[in-house]
Formats: C-alpha cells, sequence, structure tokens
C-alpha cells in the first residue's frame, strides 16, 4: 500500500462526510501539519476534486467527482443489465428497488431506481455509492438473510462491527 496515497483517498472521504473542511481542521484531524493538509488541498484541486470556498476558506468535493463517477456508470455493463430489472421491480412493488454489492465489511448501493408515488418510504434515502455497515443496515440485514448462514457469520467475525447507536446490534449470535 503507498502511504501518502492512502492518507490522501482517506482525506478526500472525510471531506465528503463533512461537506466542507479547512486546511487547519484536516491537518488536526488526521495528525499532520498544514503544510501536507495544503498540499494535498492543492493537488485535489488541481485535479478537479475538490473545490476552495473564497468566503470560508473551506474545501469541498467539486463537479470533478462526477466525471469519475459518470465514467464509472457508463462502463459498467451489469449497471446497463440491471437497470430494466430495478425499473420493473420499483414498478411493481411501488417502492424503491437497489443494486448492491458488498465489499469491505459494507453494502455499496450501486444503483436504484426510485417508485413514481410521492409517498414511498424508501425514495431517495440513498444515493449510488452510499456505502452502509453490514452489520447495522437494513440492506446488509436482508442480503445476510440471504447467505449461506456459515458464509454470513464468517463475514460478520472479520468486521468490526461497530456500535452506532445504543440500538446497533454487535453479537455475531444475534445478527
Amino acid at each position: 500500500m503507498i502511504h501518502s496515497l492512502d492518507r490522501a483517498l482517506t482525506v478526500l472521504e472525510y471531506l465528503a462526510e463533512q461537506k466542507s473542511a479547512g486546511v487547519s481542521e484536516i491537518a488536526e484531524r488526521f495528525g499532520f501539519d498544514k503544510s501536507t493538509a495544503t498540499r494535498f488541498m492543492q493537488t485535489f484541486t488541481a485535479h478537479d476534486l475538490v473545490v476552495k470556498d473564497s468566503l470560508t476558506q473551506k474545501y469541498r468535493m467539486s463537479n470533478g467527482v462526477l466525471k469519475l463517477s459518470y465514467n464509472v456508470i457508463q462502463n459498467n455493463q451489469m449497471l446497463q443489465i440491471a437497470r430494466p430489472h430495478l425499473q420493473e421491480l420499483a414498478r411493481l412493488t411501488q417502492e424503491t428497488a437497489r443494486l448492491c454489492a458488498i465489499s469491505n465489511g459494507c453494502v455499496y448501493i450501486i444503483d436504484q431506481v426510485c417508485a413514481r408515488k410521492e409517498s414511498s418510504s424508501l425514495q431517495k434515502a440513498d444515493v449510488p455509492g452510499t456505502r452502509k455497515p453490514f452489520h447495522c443496515s437494513a440492506i446488509g440485514k436482508i442480503m445476510m438473510a440471504y447467505m449461506p448462514e456459515d458464509e454470513a457469520r464468517a463475514m460478520l467475525e472479520q468486521l468490526d462491527r461497530k456500535q452506532y447507536t445504543e440500538n446497533t446490534i454487535c453479537n455475531v449470535n444475534y445478527l
């Protein structure tokens, strides 16, 4: 693993979650000097991944990230094959239909089709690219219910199983 690249990508993920952050906040959060944080932000800016707000001096993700996402979508045959099925499922159920995958202990929403009705409980709850912890998300539990028990248990035992709320179930025997 390339340590500096790993740090940079971690900073980008943090920035995406926080909506915006300044150099001092980023440096403090990750334990490096402001000059390192500044160089990261300058590099991200040069690659159109972040943009600096001239009033607040904080950085946020830029629309350049959308270009990367768009290329992923356009080059993914699975999405092209799955989309008509998601549309039909959403039409039949009048609920949001999602295509998800498990990776690194998380469930990723790859694509979704929202039902047309306004009252859909899942409508627009998440967007493609959203990552949810496998052990404590509805999507993860649904996927786990249809996995072979030994496969689900093995995956759960490898996870950190962080407690997000007082109701988060972290004991493998109860999941």
